[in-house]
């Protein structure tokens, strides 16, 4: 598709420029036919050839991303090869690329002196002969980054015991197909911040749509997949007072939650007044930079208020959203429900991993020592930093796998043990919601009675799938439809209107996945903010090639998971 804005109108503009300009740069060059520079590709093949430059740099060109740096590359070498070899002229070439290439054909004063040549590598000298090099191995680590393979780091416990925080492992990014760039002009390696600051490393305003190529497979059942974080349009930048950075969490609980703070009322008050008590948040968080409400959990297992002042916030396009990483239980065309903790899909029990993780209540006759933390540690990879007490029972809290719980419920001083699941209506006791309100996608009154634990059902849409607007429908799919597909969204009474048209119906442009993390009690994922839409769909990970426990009194490489697959 054609797309007509600025950054593209001069993109466009550089292409026409090119193709007008060749002959007369040929025709300086001293070429015996300059009318092949309105021939397509093979103009840029001579005019690599005049310039002493290997004919697959043209194959570097037709790799979008890559595509942009070998352009910059070129157009430095037209001004080398006119004479224009000061730093500043490069500077030039790379601003206005417009201007040299016009310049090159059609100024008289601009003669052909050819390309720059060094006779030695000592005439050449040391820098810009590691320059060339490491030119190279910038396009290349790209091209392999880009396309083929990244390095992911697992930075919380939301996978245990399957993924574990230290696990470092690679993404395989050709299985579903490599999304192609979508903010092409960027820093090489960083993905959305220069690292140490919150500064982009990206250029926001050139944008492209998007697409991805062939891959050899599709999302499956059970996959293991990285994704762009879908609520991650709109960050935080900063960190609150625990230290816990902002920017991967969610902006839109961060508002709800200041909005309910903002009315200390009941829930059905606050949806009478919503919108003044959202422009009251959405001006503390955007405008003042602060929040409120904010809470944390202490050693204590109590709810502690923490009053956040940060630095700033931030729009960021798909691509550059935060990265994540959970097992997808769900694939377009299912049916999905979660009755006591267990995920039914398509009315059958859903497979879970014998890995998966659960926060169980356990009542000991034996006080949770440090010996006995160290030997659950050594035993059942139970972290010690892990284990807590749920004042309101007196039990111990601790998280463990299910592999585990087989073993450990057999210990001699394990007394009893078993799992508190949330049942629906849990989070309408007001002393709960005033710390997450409306938690569970879709975040609204229609699901009030959803918990982590118990929801449902939903259907997942794929691509093409035309489905009725009724009142749950209208708010469950709104997200997809106004936001990822890119539709003016009003609902007003029992009318929906899309792109200003009443609406009864709606056909889905992509397919959508739902994606959960293995530890089930300490996750973060799409129980909360929902479907995830193919475009934001990373790659599949692939094996764990380093891990380090960092767990205090325990750290140390864990040899035994270099190498293993991530499944």
């Amino acid at each position: 598709m054609i797309v007509f804005d600025l950054p593209h109108i001069l993109l466009y503009l550089l292409v026409v420029i090119y193709f007008v300009s060749l002959p007369g740069i040929f025709k300086k060059a001293g070429y015996e036919k300059p009318i092949h520079g309105y021939v397509p590709i093979y103009n840029l093949l001579i005019l690599l050839k005049l310039m002493k430059k290997p004919w697959w740099w043209i194959l570097l060109m037709c790799i979008p991303g890559v595509n942009f740096l070998m352009l910059l590359i070129l157009n430095v070498n037209v001004s080398f090869s006119f004479g224009k070899r000061k730093f500043t002229d490069a500077i030039i070439a790379i601003v206005i690329p417009h201007y040299i290439v016009l310049s090159a054909s059609f100024q008289e004063k601009m003669t052909w002196t050819g390309p720059l040549i060094w006779k030695s590598k000592k005439e050449k000298g040391l820098i810009r002969e590691w320059g060339d090099a490491l030119l190279f191995a910038i396009v290349a680590a790209g091209i392999i980054r880009g396309f083929f393979f990244e390095a992911f780091t697992i930075p919380t416990g939301s996978m245990e015991k399957d993924l574990l925080i230290g696990d470092y492992l690679f993404v395989n990014k050709i299985a579903y197909g490599p999304k192609l760039p979508q903010t092409p002009l960027a820093v090489p390696f960083f993905h959305n911040n220069i690292p140490g600051t919150y500064t982009k490393s990206y250029l926001h305003w050139f944008g492209m749509d998007y697409h991805r190529l062939p891959g050899y497979t599709d999302v499956e059942r059970n996959d293991i997949v990285v994704f762009n974080y879908p609520a991650g349009d709109t960050a935080l930048l900063g960190r609150n007072k625990r230290g816990d950075e902002l920017q991967g969490h969610n902006y839109y609980q961060f508002l709800r939650d200041e909005a309910f703070y903002l009315c200390n009322c009941s829930a059905e008050q606050f949806e009478q007044d919503r919108d003044k008590y959202y422009a009251q948040a959405r001006e503390n968080l955007l405008v003042k930079n602060t929040m409120t409400h904010t809470f944390f959990v202490d050693d204590y297992n109590r709810r502690v208020a923490d009053p956040t002042k940060f630095e700033g916030w931030i729009e960021r396009p798909t691509d550059k959203k935060e990265n994540y990483i959970k097992r997808c239980v769900g694939i377009p065309g299912d049916s999905l429900e979660i009755i006591n903790g267990k995920l039914i899909v398509n009315g059958e029990d859903a497979y879970l991993d014998e890995n998966a993780q659960y926060n169980y209540n356990v009542i000991a006759n034996r006080i949770f020592d440090d010996r006995i933390k160290t030997s659950l540690k050594e035993k059942f990879d139970i972290n010690p930093s892990e284990i807590s007490i749920n004042y309101s029972n007196g039990a111990m809290r601790i998280p463990m796998s299910m592999k585990a719980y087989e073993e450990f419920s057999e210990l001699g001083y394990v007394d009893s043990i078993w799992v508190d699941w949330k049942q629906k209506g849990y989070y309408n006791n007001p002393d709960v919601m005033k710390y997450n309100y409306m938690q569970i996608f879709p975040n609204d009154l229609i699901t009030k009675d959803w918990t982590e634990d118990n929801m449902g059902p939903w259907y997942l849409p794929k691509a093409g799938d035309e489905i009725e607007l009724n009142k749950f429908n209208a708010i469950f799919y709104r997200r997809a439809i106004e936001s990822y597909e890119k539709n003016k969204y009003r609902i007003d009474g029992d009318n929906v209107y899309i792109n200003g048209q009443l609406a009864n119906t709606y056909t889905f442009k992509m397919n959508y996945y739902w994606l959960m993390g293995d530890n089930r009690h300490n996750s973060l994922d799409s129980r909360m903010w929902g479907y995830v839409p193919e475009d934001h769909v990373v790659g599949k990970a692939a094996f764990i090639w380093f891990s380090k426990d960092n767990e205090a009194g325990h750290e140390g490489v864990r040899w035994n998971r270099i190498f293993q697959s991530a499944h």
